[in-house]
């Protein structure tokens, strides 16, 4: 008996994923919601005037303040394998005629090997997560609520994983008109900051959640490298 209890409580991975499908570039969550992702450009904002940082200081502020809905923003941080980039670089060096680079190229090799063995090379992606509830929940009180909002702002609730709020084809292109002016938008306001926003598409979107629950998987992948790498005095 007790053992037919836990398997009723064992959910499978799937089940752990609050999404119900991908439709269109759009994420269809189980409670109805919908979700559009920007991939989003960065800027080094140290690099910046004072002048320059004030600007975006306040562009920031004034584009936080014109948004009447939930934002997301995630930075991805992940582990580049560039092995097979750097075994094309001993290769060509092994070529150059020229001993005097020949050494120096084998030198930077040898130095660039061992700052990735110490460090690692870290790629950044930046998202910004537009969302639409198809279904509005109820704000919870400041006071003595503060568990109850919580699990409704991020949806943390067991049946927002097990229970699976269908929407019909016309609901979907009704909700999706208004996500997506609002995707326009947050285009439209990053674009000021100097920020290009691009939605993901179906097949984007899928490579990235696949990446994200499989974290080694791409991390194993070889970095893609242009094959005319030259030495130059």
């Amino acid at each position: 008996m007790a053992n037919l209890n836990q398997q009723k409580e064992f959910l499978s991975s799937q089940s752990l994923v609050p999404i119900d499908q991908i439709r269109d570039g759009i994420i269809i969550l189980k409670n109805g919601g919908l979700r559009s992702v920007l991939k989003v450009s960065g800027l080094n904002f140290e690099l910046k005037s004072e002048s320059e940082q004030n600007d975006l200081i306040i562009g920031w502020r004034n584009f936080i303040n014109n948004i009447d809905f939930s934002l997301q923003i995630i930075i991805q941080s992940r582990k580049l394998n560039i092995n097979d980039y750097l075994d094309t670089l001993s290769q060509k060096f092994e070529k150059e005629p020229n001993e005097l680079l020949k050494i120096q190229a084998q030198d930077y090799l040898e130095f660039l090997r061992n700052f990735v063995g110490l460090y690692g090379i870290i790629r950044k992606t930046f998202y910004v997560i537009v969302t639409y509830e198809s279904m509005p929940t109820k704000p919870a009180g400041l006071v003595g609520k503060f568990s109850e909002g919580f699990k409704s702002m991020f949806n943390l609730t067991r049946p927002a994983f097990t229970t699976t709020v269908k929407i019909s084809d016309e609901d979907f292109i009704k909700y999706q008109k208004q996500l997506l002016i609002r995707q326009d938008g947050v285009i439209s306001g990053l674009s000021r900051l100097g920020l290009e926003a691009v939605p993901l598409t179906t097949e984007e979107l899928i490579q990235l959640f696949y990446n994200l629950y499989n974290p080694e998987t791409l991390e194993k992948q070889k970095l893609e490298i242009s094959s005319d790498i030259t030495l130059t005095t």
